[in-house]
């Protein structure tokens, strides 16, 4: 029993382990403080992350949306160039336009294909181009096998071709040939573009780099992969390549090699 009253024991025990009692309280209150705030910050960063994905995706369909229209318009002018001329090439332009746009809204909505779909949609635009130049235009594939899963930009290839074909075989006499390259090293995917013509002039170098093909590509490529990417192009023996190196992502569809066109 204490030697005093209840009443000043309790005051003692009160007293005595105050220090504790006060010590033990901040911290449990400091540690709810604590969680709070980090499902707070984790909450935020979650929708963030979200906003700027949708961000990026609005921006990717704004960019695919402007080379659609692009490749459409000039299409539409060569083939209005044949109508009078050659009304069978013409024909034949419209038949292949219209395999083109169906491919396109069959893949309208994805960001990425396989390589494989990628290098289809293309076989597709360069039947239409080989009709326009008869025999002035070979194409030739030099594509790893082991590339064909790999997931791409949609619409990467095309106006890469499109601008070769403008800028390096039109002004060209004489044959002129476009490569497709595709390899793959160390987690990376390399895709290359090449063509024989005349390379760039002065004005021609201004054109390729302000109009929509070469921006436009730099700008998806920067909207998927960051700074995992790089974009040049290099001139040699009178002809342009375009290199294209982004990291390698496998797509889930099955590649079929026995789709490759044959040079």
């Amino acid at each position: 029993m204490p030697s005093v009253g209840w009443t000043t024991f309790l005051q003692r025990i009160y007293l005595t382990n105050l220090d504790w009692t006060l010590m033990t309280y901040s911290t449990i209150v400091g540690f709810g403080y604590a969680l709070s705030y980090y499902r707070e910050a984790q909450t935020r960063a979650v929708k963030e992350a979200t906003l700027e994905t949708q961000l990026a995706e609005a921006r990717l369909k704004t960019l695919e949306s402007e080379l659609q229209p692009h490749f459409l318009f000039n299409t539409l002018h060569a083939i209005s160039t044949l109508i009078h001329t050659n009304p069978d090439a013409a024909d034949r332009m419209i038949s292949r336009l219209s395999d083109l746009l169906r491919l396109t809204f069959d893949r309208s909505g994805a960001a990425r294909v396989s390589l494989q779909e990628e290098l289809e949609f293309l076989g597709k635009y360069l039947e239409i181009e080989q009709t326009r130049f008869q025999d002035r235009l070979s194409v030739r594939y030099d594509v790893d096998p082991d590339t064909l899963d790999a997931e791409v930009p949609r619409l990467i290839l095309q106006p890469l071709v499109e601008n070769a074909i403008k800028h390096g075989l039109s002004p060209r006499v004489g044959h002129g040939v476009i490569e497709i390259v595709a390899r793959h090293d160390e987690g990376a995917l390399w895709l290359e573009v090449r063509d024989n013509g005349v390379g760039l002039s002065g004005s021609a170098r201004s054109q390729f780099r302000s109009g929509v093909g070469l921006p436009n590509t730099r700008d998806r490529l920067e909207c998927l992969y960051g700074d995992a990417q790089t974009l040049e192009f290099s001139e040699g023996n009178g002809g342009l390549t375009v290199r294209m190196r982004m990291p390698l992502q496998r797509s889930t569809a099955a590649a079929r090699p026995d789709a490759i066109l044959v040079a």
